[in-house]
């Protein structure tokens, strides 16, 4: 899998810290407000690998209890690939980490961060970061980006073996399907009572090639 492109010099790296000076002068720490900048950062990041940033994601804590994650980023299949909890400037980070853990928060790739301060944890693997250095910033990004849990390399790798052999399968259905219209008397009068449902429920032009399509796409499914 290819590695976020980010470069200390880039705009994006640029347009945070000037987001965060702006933040910074106008004497503004709460967590609401200076945790928007970073999570920008986030979401534009996510993009090279065709993920989303959800706020506020919901999940299940410690005890079944419902707790909200500031940040997660999901794919098209709503598989999780991070989290991003923010917490205030006069925060004590490390506390913060250890108070949230105990609330059941993931430990599976999340960054816990304050403007000055970025805590990446990966399981028992830690990252602690100084995100006052754009160099830092850029590692730590790259390191919450690189993390593939097994799982999920599995799953793409079915994904894809799957896309390669969709057609054949279609093509061995559609062999099935002429075969067993030309042999099969009771499939073949379930197929024209199936015709006729669809031109009844959908659309009374339909043809029957229309309707094997329709039958091939749902069984691939």
């Amino acid at each position: 899998m290819p590695r976020l492109d980010l470069k200390p010099t880039d705009n994006l790296i640029k347009t945070y810290y000037t987001e965060m000076g702006r933040l910074a002068q106008l004497g503004v720490t709460k967590e609401t407000s200076v945790r928007s900048p970073f999570q920008t950062l986030l979401e534009q990041c996510g993009k090279q690998f065709n993920l989303t940033s959800v706020l506020e994601y919901p999940m299940k804590g410690r005890g079944g209890n419902r707790i909200f994650i500031d940040a997660a980023l999901v794919d098209s299949y709503n598989l999780l690939h991070g989290y991003c909890e923010s917490k205030d400037i006069h925060d004590d980070l490390r506390a913060e980490v250890r108070r949230k853990l105990e609330r059941g928060y993931p430990r599976d790739n999340i960054i816990f961060q304050t403007p000055e301060r970025a805590i990446l944890l990966q399981n028992n693997w830690e990252l602690d970061t100084d995100l006052t250095d754009p160099t830092q910033l850029v590692d730590v990004l790259q390191a919450f980006f690189d993390y593939r849990p097994q799982a999920y390399n599995e799953w793409e790798e079915a994904v894809a073996q799957f896309k390669d052999v969709v057609p054949a399968i279609g093509d061995g259905l559609v062999e099935i399907i002429a075969k067993e219209r030309e042999t099969n008397r009771e499939f073949t009068t379930a197929f024209v009572n199936f015709h006729e449902k669809c031109c009844q429920s959908i659309n009374p032009n339909l043809s029957q090639a229309a309707v094997e399509e329709m039958l091939i796409q749902h069984l691939l499914t």
